[in-house]
């Protein structure tokens, strides 16, 4: 998380209007991005019901409305047909291997809007070994690179 949050520091202030949080534990970053950029709609995305149903009720205790909520309940992350999320944040499980993880990285990165920003973190260990990997499958600028203890981040831009 802490990671994930310096890797804001790289991110223009601006409104964004579509936020996708993947893998967002209790909650943490969807609330703390519900409350810094104030998006019109949050997507959140996870194989873990529990996480899901967590982070919603922490957005609604935040004052997120319920209608502007939307979750994916699923292994992975495949390209959203129908939206384009201008932000995208959240926690790689590299345990999970390469594959898994470049196909996760392919799919956020083909849903993100031009213009849009992808913050990818994990531990400092996984993101290195997954670097290369999201340098292949990844066709975004990058912005930033983060340490901060043991953890890492990654800055992406859809130019």
């Amino acid at each position: 998380v802490g990671a994930l949050l310096r890797g804001l520091d790289d991110v223009p202030f601006k409104k964004y209007s579509r936020l996708l949080a993947f893998h967002p534990g209790a909650g943490q970053i969807p609330v703390y991005l519900h409350h810094f950029f104030q998006p019109e709609t949050v997507t959140l995305a996870d194989r873990d019901l529990l996480a899901l149903n967590y982070t919603r009720r922490n957005l609604l205790l935040n004052g997120r409305q319920d209608t502007t909520i939307s979750l994916i309940h699923r292994t992975g992350f495949a390209r959203e047909e129908t939206v384009n999320f201008d932000f995208i944040a959240g926690i790689l499980r590299e345990e999970e291997g390469a594959a898994p993880v470049s196909a996760a990285a392919a799919g956020l990165s083909s849903s993100l809007a031009p213009g849009g920003i992808l913050i990818l973190s994990g531990t400092a260990t996984g993101i290195t070994r997954v670097a290369q990997t999201l340098a292949n499958v990844v066709q975004l600028n990058l912005v930033a690179q983060h340490k901060y203890r043991g953890f890492a981040a990654i800055v992406f831009k859809n130019e």
